[in-house]
């Protein structure tokens, strides 16, 4: 084999081991602790968060802050294989979650992003009609992925659900999103924690409901594997990264 053969060779080699080296790194998700110090920061504003799609049990042991880009294809992934483990009526006893919002930039004023404009539908439908939020944030993923004008086809599909949960006509899920201030507010706040988290797209935390609460961060890649195992980590309190 003559060597400029051998040259390519290691560096097709050392190209795999680089791309396998970036998946990690990917996949261990936003580098933060178990967020356990009174005062700090994260740790209050997380725990003050408003707002956002709450599903589960009433009385968890566990709670799940998962950050989502409404027009993230991996925000979509993560938010399927969540809502799926959840089916297990096991964990769903144990586990609350809490969906929030991480569009990318953030929504300054005047933002007309697909992101921000999902987001606000699914605030409105939620606080207009308790429970619809979860399945309204699945419809903003499919629409997502569709064609054509998505908020307002978005909006019919909000409004079929929060109808169809009320009894006698229900609040305009339109006029709330052009209207009420705090949901874009509520939004915003999301946003500003997602980015000091470093959220992408997607990510969150798994909270052991403990005094104080024992925390630890993930990427995008959730599955029910790694959901199990960050639980029984964060409520052994020894997850990597975090305190001993």
């Amino acid at each position: 084999m003559s060597r400029l053969m051998v040259s390519l060779l290691a560096l097709n080699v050392l190209g795999a081991l680089i791309v396998g080296w970036m998946i990690v790194q990917r996949a261990r998700g936003p580098k933060c602790p178990i967020f356990r110090t009174p005062g700090c920061p994260l740790e209050v504003e997380l725990s003050a968060l408003g707002g956002g799609v709450r599903y589960g049990a009433a009385k968890p042991r566990f709670r799940v802050y998962l950050f989502v880009d409404l027009a993230s294809g991996a925000a979509r992934q993560a938010y399927q294989e969540l809502t799926l483990a959840l089916v297990d009526k096991r964990l769903a006893a144990e586990i609350e979650l809490r969906v929030l919002h991480a569009p990318e930039g953030g929504c300054p004023p005047g933002e007309g992003s697909y992101s921000c404009a999902a987001a606000a539908v699914v605030e409105c439908a939620e606080s207009i009609a308790p429970g619809v939020g979860l399945e309204v944030v699945g419809d903003a993923f499919d629409v997502g992925w569709g064609r054509g004008e998505k908020t307002s086809a978005l909006l019919e599909f909000a409004q079929r659900r929060v109808s169809g949960a009320k009894e006698g006509p229900a609040a305009s899920v339109a006029a709330c999103v052009e209207s009420v201030r705090a949901v874009h507010e509520q939004i915003a706040s999301h946003a500003e924690v997602a980015s000091k988290m470093g959220v992408l797209g997607v990510g969150g935390v798994v909270e052991f409901v403990d005094d104080p609460p024992r925390r630890v961060s993930f990427g995008d890649w959730l599955t029910r594997a790694t959901l199990l195992r960050l639980m029984t980590c964060v409520q052994e309190n020894r997850c990597e990264g975090g305190e001993e």
